[in-house]
């Protein structure tokens, strides 16, 4: 339950034209940061949000936000 892996992860399959495994990764940290609230910090990084990773995080996955994260 890494968020930072997950999103490192997401990061480097994309780099790597792995979309089904970035696309999968960059979910994972959608669903660990679900129900935390937009200002909260994320563990282990100074002054990073809960809601702007949330933004970056939809900004990257390819195509549109699926069903059920898009109010995330």
């Amino acid at each position: 339950n890494f968020v930072l892996g997950h999103f490192q992860m997401g990061s480097y399959y994309l780099r790597t034209e792995r979309v089904a495994a970035g696309k999968r990764s960059l979910l994972n940290v959608l669903d660990i940061l679900r129900g935390q609230e937009e200002n909260d910090l994320v563990d282990g990084v100074e002054r990073l949000t809960v809601g702007g990773l949330r933004r970056s995080v939809k900004e990257m996955l390819p195509g549109p936000v699926p069903e059920g994260y898009e109010d995330d």
